[in-house]
């Protein structure tokens, strides 16, 4: 999390969502189960990865519904994401939310949160000035909360449209008038101005989209509302079928773990992590990865090192590199770069403007 500084006496405002809507129906979980294949729901993972602990702990509850297709159990679990675990560590999850609920000033620090993270973005898209803590007098940013003015921007810098996307009743954010401005809403638009930067610089053309690990969808909700390119994303099975009620309750097309990928531009295939057969189909793709490779097992990060380096495709990634273990025992997988190793080209490293200790990585064939 990036501490906002000391110099904002902004109080931007902060809402805690009681929309009573749903993310899904309970009929369109029953529809979603009569395509469930158990190899796509249940696989092995190793103890060294972060991703065991995952399904070992808050995702197992609705791991166990998809396996016994309760759809009741899942579409309650679904419809109360911020009340429970299943998004640990990719989203607002029980614990977050109870903090930020317990006390005013708790209300307050967040709020600053997302604000500071907001500005970052700003200026890295050069739509604010960037800040320098010795001149700070020179900011009125810092003073007054100017957080629909730097939203706007922002938004119009990236070629985006409101509404913001939203998800269920006790979601946290900042008040804006393009929707909730969560905290991880705000980093997914540095995720995405990263991604036009390199479609920018490289002038590369992308058919294909595939993200390994997509938390729960922003980034594929921000890249296939433009249905330009088709968007795969690569998962867990429950943060999977997370995604799935996420992404299609915003309006977008998905594909819940299809045996081959479908290419309509705009469409997002949601791919199980234990069952890949589909990306064998890929060539000359873009593989997104942001904040998952460090935490993999060095035998499913050489997995996919050897997919993208198979497949002729590229690599951007935004990792950090702040913890040299993770979870306390699991070693963390930093060094990106040894995709060289597989034939690729790894450009220069920069910083990750919205979140402190990532680095920005691109990797070509």
């Amino acid at each position: 999390m990036l501490n906002p500084p000391p110099h904002i006496k902004a109080r931007p405002k902060l809402l805690i969502s009681e929309s009573p809507r749903e993310m899904i129906t309970l009929s369109q979980c029953e529809l979603a189960l009569t395509s469930i294949k158990e190899d796509r729901v249940f696989g092995t993972l190793g103890d060294d990865t972060e991703w065991k602990w995952h399904t070992d702990g808050g995702q197992r509850p609705l791991t166990s519904a998809i396996l016994e297709r309760d759809a009741e159990r899942i579409h309650s679990i679904l419809n109360n994401i911020h009340g429970n675990s299943t998004m640990e560590g990719f989203d607002q999850h029980k614990r977050h939310t109870d903090i930020i609920s317990s006390s005013v000033s708790q209300q307050e620090y967040h709020a600053k949160v997302i604000y500071a993270t907001l500005l970052r973005c700003g200026m890295a898209l050069g739509v604010i000035r960037a800040y320098n803590p010795e001149q700070n007098e020179n900011y009125p940013y810092l003073s007054e909360d100017q957080t629909d003015t730097v939203l706007s921007a922002v938004l119009a810098a990236l070629k985006l449209s409101a509404p913001l996307p939203r998800t269920v009743s006790g979601a946290i954010g900042l008040d804006t008038a393009s929707g909730l401005l969560s905290h991880r809403q705000a980093i997914s638009l540095g995720y995405l101005r990263e991604y036009r930067d390199l479609l920018a610089t490289y002038e590369k053309k992308y058919d294909a989209i595939v993200e390994i690990g997509g938390g729960i969808g922003r980034i594929a909700y921000n890249i296939a509302r433009g249905k330009d390119v088709c968007y795969t994303i690569v998962d867990l099975p429950a943060v999977g079928f997370v995604q799935y009620a996420f992404l299609t309750s915003n309006g977008v097309k998905c594909s819940l773990w299809p045996d081959e990928l479908k290419t309509d531009p705009g469409h997002v295939n949601i791919i199980s992590a234990f069952s890949t057969r589909a990306l064998r189909s890929l060539n000359g793709a873009l593989f997104l990865n942001f904040d998952g490779f460090v935490e993999m097992s060095k035998e499913s990060l050489f997995r996919y090192f050897r997919l993208i380096s198979k497949t002729k495709s590229d690599l951007l990634s935004v990792n950090q590199e702040a913890a040299s273990k993770m979870l306390g025992h699991v070693e963390q997988n930093w060094n990106i770069a040894r995709l060289t190793e597989f034939g690729l080209h790894a450009s220069r490293r920069s910083c990750f403007w919205e979140r402190s200790g990532y680095v920005t990585h691109v990797i070509l064939f």
